[in-house]
């Protein structure tokens, strides 16, 4: 009975999050102030946008945790790496804060989300297992995993540490922009695209806590926290750390195809490539549907407006109110540049990965089975509808990015010497 009250409750913070942006966006639609005041208030609308994607499951659908519990149990049963050092991609999948203790060699931990805060190479994952809806006070997903403490500490790869720098940088964003919406609605009710707007005496209220104004402000300070926290979840823990997993699985199979001396060695090596397979098409049925098509279209228009507001109209935005854009372009850039990249290499390490394959089986005449099967083996991407992520896709991105920025710029110069 409890589970599915949760439930309900999650659909109505569905209907209520959606209901919420649509309203807004009329705001920002037919409000009759000032383009640049739009424009500042489009940043946050945007920012709601992409998270509301990944904030969206009103069929509470299992996927997500289907995901990453096959990760897992990938590593688990064809990389057997229970007991020893796991690949770098997991240490991604379960975050800990620094006051996590873990007392001695294997304990059982329940994490929320709140716990998920920042990448700890440290400490070593063995198995981390998905529940369903928790019963915390923001509704979040619960963890169960289990650590070994004497294990040593990792040496974390390039993109374990970019994607590290990215964790760290959307907790802080998730704090900032709650705090930072609540703070201009409380000084500044009439700020877009925030509902207190709408009133044509915003500009007048008193606050109070027996005035209706004050609990509106509180409740567009939750909706912003269940937006920032609850839509970064699976972005984060499905897409930006599969994509450092995938990676990783191929580093652990590349090493296994250069050792591979064996007809059944090289054999292990092409079942352990078709099992990753599996993971790509596992993950990509998930993020393809929505996921990355919204930061695919979200991201760039963060990116160009978060950029304007910064270059153009930053002496009209007050103190310390604007470091909120600063701290959003830098998000938006790090997505489109650092996220977009990595996913790109998943495709090239992918083909890389084949090629030693394939050069390693050459030598060995009999194994012409062999041969047809790495042949048979497909290039892994990250798909988003019918295209994929390339290795030009992130330069084709700031490109634009810059184009419409710079253009924006000179139409905004133009019209002020009119």
């Amino acid at each position: 009975m409890a589970k599915g009250a949760r439930k309900s409750r999650y659909r109505v913070l569905c209907l209520l999050t959606l209901f919420y942006v649509a309203t807004i966006f009329v705001n920002l639609a037919f409000s009759k102030l000032h383009v640049s005041l739009k424009i500042h208030g489009f940043v946050y609308f945007t920012t709601y946008c992409i998270t509301l994607v990944g904030l969206w499951n009103f069929d509470l659908d299992i996927a997500p945790m289907q995901v990453v519990n096959s990760f897992m149990d990938f590593e688990e049963k064809i990389l057997q790496i229970k007991g020893s050092n796991p690949s770098r991609g997991v240490i991604l999948l379960c975050i800990f804060v620094d006051v996590l203790k873990v007392e001695g060699p294997e304990t059982t931990i329940r994490l929320t989300f709140d716990d998920l805060v920042t990448v700890r190479t440290g400490r070593i994952v063995r198995n981390i297992k998905f529940s369903d809806f928790s019963s915390s006070p923001l509704g979040h997903q619960v963890i169960e995993c289990q650590t070994d403490s004497d294990q040593p500490n990792l040496k974390p790869s390039l993109e374990s540490k970019a994607m590290e720098l990215l964790f760290q940088v959307g907790q802080i964003t998730c704090f900032a922009v709650t705090l930072a919406v609540f703070s201009l609605i409380i000084y500044k009710p009439c700020t877009l695209p925030f509902l207190l707007s709408i009133s044509p005496n915003c500009g007048v209220m008193s606050w109070n806590m027996y005035r209706w104004e004050i609990w509106v402000a509180f409740f567009e300070m939750w909706i912003c926290l269940h937006l920032s926290l609850l839509g970064s979840t699976w972005i984060s823990f499905v897409f930006f750390a599969g994509i450092v997993c995938l990676l990783a699985y191929f580093q652990v199979l590349d090493r296994k195809i250069r050792k591979a001396k064996t007809q059944y060695d090289n054999k292990l090596c092409i079942r352990t490539y078709r099992s990753i397979q599996l993971l790509e098409k596992l993950m990509n049925s998930y993020v393809t549907q929505r996921i990355v098509p919204a930061l695919i279209i979200g991201g760039p228009i963060l990116q160009i407006v978060a950029q304007y507001v910064c270059i153009k109209i930053r002496d009209e935005i007050e103190m310390p109110g604007f470091l909120v854009f600063p701290l959003l372009l830098l998000d938006a850039t790090l997505l489109n540049v650092l996220v977009f990249t990595c996913a790109s290499w998943v495709y090239n390490v992918s083909v890389q990965v084949m090629r030693t394959q394939e050069r390693n089986l050459l030598t060995d005449k009999k194994n012409s089975v062999l041969r047809r099967s790495a042949k048979a083996c497909a290039v892994l991407k990250i798909k988003f509808g019918s295209n994929f992520i390339d290795n030009g896709r992130p330069l084709v991105i700031q490109n634009f990015c810059l184009n419409q920025t710079a253009s924006l710029i000179l139409i905004k110069r133009g019209d002020n010497k009119d």
